[in-house]
C-alpha cells in the first residue's frame, strides 16, 4: 500500500512540475542577441540580467581587486590562465553570462555578487592583453 501511494504522489509532482521537460543549460545561447539600448523583459517580464550587468559602466581597478579576491587563483594574476583557462580575448556576452552562472566542470557562479560588482570584474576583464 505504501509503495502505491509513493507511486502516486510522484505521478502527481511529474505532472504538476511540467513532466519530464529538461531545462535549458545555464550557458545556452539566448534567443535573441543583447539590446544595447535598453533591458529586454525576460519571459517573466523582468529584464535579463546580462543585459543589465552590460549597461553599466564597470571600474576596472575595482575589478581588479574582486578578480585577485576571486579569480587569480585559477585564471592567474593576470588573466593569462592556469587550472581556469586565458580570459585573453574573451567574448563579454559569454563571460558576463558565465559570471552569472558557472559552468560545469568547475567554474563557480558568481550570480550571488551585484550588478556593479558583476560589471567591474567584466570591465577588467575585458581589458586584459
Amino acid at each position: 500500500m505504501n509503495a502505491k501511494l509513493l507511486a502516486t504522489f510522484a505521478l502527481v509532482l511529474a505532472v504538476g512540475c511540467g513532466g519530464t521537460e529538461s531545462p535549458v543549460p545555464a550557458d545556452a545561447p539566448s534567443a535573441s542577441p543583447p539590446s544595447s539600448s535598453s533591458p529586454s523583459p525576460s519571459p517573466s517580464g523582468a529584464p535579463d540580467r546580462l543585459d543589465l550587468v552590460s549597461g553599466i559602466e564597470g571600474s576596472k581597478s575595482a575589478g581588479q581587486t574582486l578578480f585577485a579576491q576571486r579569480c587569480a587563483t585559477c585564471h592567474g594574476g593576470a588573466g593569462k590562465g592556469g587550472a581556469g583557462p586565458n580570459l585573453t580575448g574573451v567574448d563579454e556576452t559569454v563571460l558576463v553570462r558565465t559570471l552569472i552562472n558557472g559552468r560545469a566542470g568547475g567554474m563557480p557562479s558568481f550570480g550571488t555578487l551585484g550588478d556593479q560588482a558583476l560589471a567591474d570584474l567584466t570591465a577588467f576583464v575585458m581589458q586584459i592583453e
